[in-house]
């Protein structure tokens, strides 16, 4: 919601296409679902209806107000409407979008068609090049160093998800996967906050291996910069 159909929703709102606006989670949600799952292969809670009709869906890079996409698409509001977020509440469009009831970079009547020509390999290399930072936007939520806080505050906050940490932590130091200078912590909390900063600051490479360990997250991720990072300069 917050990478696609809020931005969608502004522009329709700044063109005063109420209407419109009103169909981005009935229809134009099935586009920008369908190609996150020919792109990534990710299947959203919500999924997309294929067989849809493509509208309210646009490039809205080519129009919206950069400065009001990029409070938009900070972390801090991620999950928000547009209307919450206090530089975003009168949407700005510097300029329309031909055809603006239905054109998000990529030929199709119908949903999957969008979806097949966005992965299509003999289709123009420009539209898929203009497809990157969207892509890139929409993962940078799922890298290391915005989800693994997430997770991890999200886990500890609950006894249950505490103790199931604390039982990982001590087989990590039961196999010498923690530091020597480390063992002498046995409370994960402690291990995983340095609790001498102010504020407290999370330890986020200690973070990473428990949350590995655990099967939270795939034992490849590595924490390192995100995929697209947050948005500065050009939206990405």
């Amino acid at each position: 919601s917050t990478v696609f159909m809020e931005p969608t929703k502004m522009y329709y709102i700044a063109c005063g296409e109420e209407e419109l606006a009103e169909n981005v989670e009935v229809h134009g949600s099935s586009v920008y679902l369908a190609i996150l799952l020919s792109t990534l292969a990710i299947w959203c809670p919500r999924l997309p209806f294929l067989l849809d009709s493509p509208i309210a869906a646009i490039s809205f890079l080519d129009a919206l107000d950069d400065s009001q996409l990029q409070a938009l698409w900070r972390e801090e509001n991620l999950g928000k409407s547009y209307a919450s977020v206090p530089e975003c509440r009168e949407p700005r469009a510097q300029r329309s979008i031909g055809n603006h009831w239905s054109n998000f970079l990529f030929n199709g009547r119908q949903p999957w068609q969008v979806a097949n020509n966005a992965v299509d390999p003999c289709g123009p290399p420009d539209r898929r090049e203009k497809l990157k930072p969207y892509i890139e936007q929409f993962a940078w939520y799922f890298s290391v160093e915005v989800i693994v806080p997430r997770l991890s505050q999200h886990l500890l906050s609950r006894d249950e998800g505490c103790a199931a940490l604390q039982v990982v932590f001590d087989s990590l130091r039961a196999d010498g996967a923690v530091a020597m200078d480390e063992e002498q912590t046995e409370d994960v909390r402690h291990w995983l906050w340095d609790l001498e900063a102010f504020p407290a600051r999370l330890h986020l490479d200690r973070a990473t291996l428990l949350l590995q360990r655990s099967g939270v997250l795939r034992c490849g991720t590595a924490a390192e910069s995100p995929v697209g990072g947050p948005p500065s300069g050009e939206p990405a």
